[in-house]
């Protein structure tokens, strides 16, 4: 009687054990974009991205700036494709001029919107007189 009791005792602790238990976390609003969103597509889905409703203008300017204010909006051609040469990171203030890794094309320039007080987290966002920009963010930890 007394190995029947501890062989029922040791599987009521093995199972009790060995039973998977649910992890709660808080309830909350789900988080709808876990990963970090680039400003602009990559080189590869750039090509892919239609920028236009008129093909002749959306790919090729002929290196006429006329052509690319009419069709797109955009005011240059840079390597026969219209661009906006204030918001392009790869033709920042002038056709083929890239920014560096980590930097915005922002009014033509070349910025870094983690440190830079004119463009804090992003363009135009300027922080307080005197004020840091840290991490994207005026005034961090202050």
């Amino acid at each position: 009687m007394r190995v029947i009791k501890t062989i029922l005792f040791l599987t009521i602790i093995t199972i009790t054990t060995l039973t998977p238990e649910p992890i709660y976390s808080e309830p909350g609003p789900p988080d709808r974009n876990p990963l970090p969103t680039s400003r602009a597509p990559g080189p590869f889905l750039s090509l892919l991205q239609v920028e236009s409703t008129s093909p002749r203008t959306a790919r090729l300017c002929g290196q006429d700036s006329r052509a690319c204010r009419r069709g797109s909006g955009k005011g240059t051609c840079c390597n026969y494709r219209c661009v906006e040469t204030g918001s392009d990171a790869r033709n920042c203030g002038a056709c083929g001029k890239k920014c560096a890794f980590g930097q915005v094309c922002c009014k033509g320039e070349c910025v870094n919107t983690y440190r830079d007080s004119r463009h804090c987290g992003s363009c135009n966002n300027m922080c307080k007189i005197h004020g840091m920009c840290v991490y994207g963010i005026c005034d961090y930890a202050i």
